[in-house]
C-alpha cells in the first residue's frame, strides 16, 4: 500500500535480554460511527444537514501505537490533515484524541439534493509489519425530505366508460427545491398505461393515464399514483383514484319521430326531434344539417327522462314545393362517444 506519509517501522525492547522486533500479523478492527447512522453503507442527510462519522481502530494483539486512521484514494492512504487528500465540498478530516481516532464531518450544501452522492473509503493502516489494513466504503447522500404533493384538483373518484378512451391526468406539485419528478402507478389495467411526467408552464408535474376499458373491465377499479423526486426523497406520497367503469348505451331518436314533415306557406312549423337518452348521462349535443333558411333548432332540454329540441320555421311563398333533406345528429357529452343520426325530409305545401 502506497502511504501518502513517510512512516517508519520501529523497534520494540523485550525489556530482559535483547532487543526483538514485533510485527503485527493480525488485521487491525475499524469500527466506524455515524450520525445520522450508517444504513447499508448509505448515510442519508437533508440539505444544509451535517453528517459526523466518528473513526476508531483497534489491533487485536494490542499493537494499537502502530496505527493510523484514514481515508483511502486512489491507491493511496491519507491520514488527517496530510497534503494530497481530496474532500468533497463542505468536508473535513481530523485526528481524534489519539492516533486510533479520527473524525470525519460533511454538511450538505444548501439546495444540494441534485448534486451526486458522496463516496468515501474510510480506513485503518498498520504502518509495521505486514501492513496490514481494514476498510469501508460509505455514500453520503443529500435527500431532499420535503417532496412533492398531489395537486387538490385530482380526483378520488372517476367515472369511465367501456370502449371510450379515458381522459384522466395527473396532476403533481413539486416541492420547494423545484426537483424533478417521477410519476409511477400501479394496479394499472390490462393495456393501460401512464405516459411519462412532464413539466408545464405552472411548475406542474402531468402524466396522463392511456386507458380504453374494455366491456369486461365494467365495475369498479383502483389505481394508486405515486410522486417522488428523482433525489430520491424521504417522502414519496400516494394518491388512489376508484374508477367506475360503465357500459356505453347511445342515445336513440324516439320511434314517434316522423321522416316526411309538410310545411305549409306562412304557417309556422314546429317539429320535435325527440331522443332517449344513454341512462349514464342526459347530456346530448343536438344538431342539424341541410336546414332550410331561416329554420331555427333550440338547444335540447329534458323533458319527462327524454332530450327535446324543437326545430322552428316559417316557409316562405317562395319556397313553395321545395323540398329540404335534414339531417339530425346527437351524441352524448362524453369524450369520444359515438354519434346517432336521424333524416328526416320537409316538403313545403300550399296549405
Amino acid at each position: 500500500m502506497a502511504m501518502a506519509v513517510a512512516l517508519e517501522p520501529y523497534n520494540v525492547i523485550d525489556g530482559v535480554t535483547a532487543a526483538s522486533t514485533i510485527q503485527p500479523t493480525a488485521v487491525p478492527i475499524l469500527k466506524l460511527s455515524s450520525t445520522p447512522p450508517i444504513i447499508n453503507n448509505i448515510v442519508s442527510v437533508s440539505p444544509g444537514q451535517t453528517v459526523t462519522i466518528d473513526l476508531s481502530g483497534r489491533d487485536p494483539n494490542g499493537y494499537n501505537s502502530y496505527l493510523y486512521m484514514g481515508i483511502f484514494q486512489a491507491g493511496n492512504f491519507y491520514p488527517p490533515n496530510t497534503s494530497g487528500l481530496k474532500l468533497a465540498k463542505g468536508a473535513k478530516f481530523k485526528n481524534g484524541s489519539n492516533n486510533t481516532k479520527a473524525v470525519y464531518t460533511w454538511t450538505a450544501p444548501a439546495g444540494s439534493a441534485s448534486i451526486p452522492p458522496v463516496v468515501v473509503q474510510f480506513g485503518v493502516y498498520n504502518s509495521y509489519g505486514s501492513g496490514n489494513q481494514s476498510a469501508q466504503t460509505v455514500t453520503l447522500k443529500s435527500i431532499d425530505a420535503t417532496g412533492p404533493s398531489f395537486a387538490p384538483t385530482m380526483k378520488a373518484v372517476e367515472t369511465v366508460y367501456a370502449n371510450l378512451p379515458v381522459s384522466y391526468q395527473v396532476v403533481v406539485d413539486a416541492d420547494v427545491d423545484k426537483d424533478n419528478v417521477i410519476i409511477s402507478a400501479t394496479n394499472l389495467p390490462a393495456g393501460a398505461s401512464l405516459t411519462p411526467a412532464a413539466k408545464n408552464k405552472k411548475g406542474q408535474w402531468l402524466a396522463n393515464l392511456v386507458w380504453t376499458p374494455s366491456l369486461d373491465e365494467l365495475g369498479q377499479t383502483n389505481i394508486s399514483f405515486t410522486a417522488q423526486d428523482v433525489n430520491e426523497t424521504q417522502t414519496i406520497p400516494q394518491f388512489t383514484t376508484n374508477f367506475t367503469v360503465l357500459n356505453v348505451v347511445s342515445p336513440a331518436f324516439a320511434v314517434s319521430m316522423p321522416s316526411q314533415e309538410n310545411a305549409a306557406v306562412n304557417k309556422t312549423l314546429t317539429y320535435k326531434v325527440i331522443l332517449n337518452p344513454d341512462p349514464h348521462t342526459n347530456k346530448i349535443l343536438i344538431s342539424a344539417s341541410g336546414l332550410p333558411p331561416k329554420a331555427v333548432l333550440s338547444k335540447p332540454k329534458l323533458v319527462k327522462g327524454q332530450v327535446i329540441a324543437t326545430l322552428t320555421w316559417k316557409p316562405t311563398k317562395a319556397e313553395l314545393n321545395q323540398v329540404y333533406p335534414v339531417t339530425f345528429s346527437a351524441v352524448d357529452n362524453l369524450p369520444g362517444a359515438p354519434a346517432v343520426e336521424f333524416n328526416s325530409t320537409f316538403t313545403v305545401t300550399s296549405k
